[in-house]
């Protein structure tokens, strides 16, 4: 299966007014959550990363996501809502990007954390990664991950977004704390040992970090949001877990009968001694 994530970030320039250099935090994070197991096993050659890109650059790199037969956006940076037709922007190079512009495939999914108030201020402060996931190997994790996109049901683009209508996202050093909270309880959810699911769904991704970021977060006035293709049953997955294979009563039996061979033998080893 063909994949394609664009992970863009625009922290600004270092030392300006409206730097954000928690996205460059949030940027390391995702990608490395997404080439790992946990995320999807994603490879590296599917996973692109711009940081403070041009206008031009943007538009480059979205032709990869037409041919993928799932892709993933991801944008850390400011933003905010035109008053006159309630549409999400982002600020790339200065200039005003539609959200939309970043959708070239029915089958994406695009987490937006960057703030959506009115009007679009620049330089607007915005106060919302964790570090890397941690490495869990899972066998298959490629293939458990394709088989599930096919599995989903098809649809208009799923939007995550940080923060809800006419809200500020917010961030610290450490980077936006709804791409923070996404990230956490996917790692959470990579080392169950549970007998539940082993995928977590985008859905259920972002209901838990909502739930996280509330916990979590108390001074954060932000409600993350949900919109686009969600009447479904079948959902894109977000993370993965290594769940160890169920141990058969043939197999518990087998060892049993090792065992107890095992102590005859040396039992009888010490008789005749």
């Amino acid at each position: 299966m063909n994949r394609a994530a664009l992970i863009v970030v625009c922290p600004g320039e270092e030392g300006n007014y409206g730097e954000l250099p928690g996205t460059k935090i949030d940027a390391m994070g995702f990608r490395d959550f997404l080439l790992s197991d946990v995320g999807g096993a994603w490879r590296t050659d599917e996973v692109q990363v711009l940081t403070n890109p041009r206008t031009a650059e943007v538009i480059s790199a979205r032709g990869n996501l037409i041919l993928a037969d799932y892709a993933l956006v991801v944008f850390s940076g400011h933003g905010g809502t035109n008053p006159i037709n309630d549409k999400i922007y982002f600020y790339i190079d200065g200039e005003r990007m539609p959200q939309d512009d970043l959708v070239r495939n029915e089958k994406t999914t695009l987490i937006i954390d960057c703030c959506r108030t009115y009007p679009i201020e620049e330089g607007m402060e915005r106060q919302a990664s964790l570090s890397a996931v941690s490495v869990t190997n899972i066998p298959n994790a490629r293939d458990i991950y394709d088989a599930a996109i096919a599995a989903a049901e098809p649809g208009a683009p799923i939007y995550l977004h940080a923060a809800g209508h006419n809200q500020t996202s917010t961030e610290d050093y450490r980077g936006a704390y709804y791409i923070r909270s996404l990230l956490k309880v996917a790692k959470q959810f990579g080392s169950r040992t549970d007998s539940g699911s082993d995928i977590l769904t985008v859905q259920e991704a972002h209901c838990q970090a909502c739930k996280f970021l509330r916990q979590e977060y108390t001074t954060a006035t932000q409600t993350p949001t949900m919109s686009g293709s969600v009447k479904r049953q079948r959902w894109y997955p977000f993370a993965l877990r290594n769940v160890p294979p169920p141990v058969s009563k043939a197999r518990t039996q087998i060892e049993r009968l090792d065992e107890i061979q095992a102590r005859l033998v040396a039992s009888l080893i010490g008789t005749r001694r």
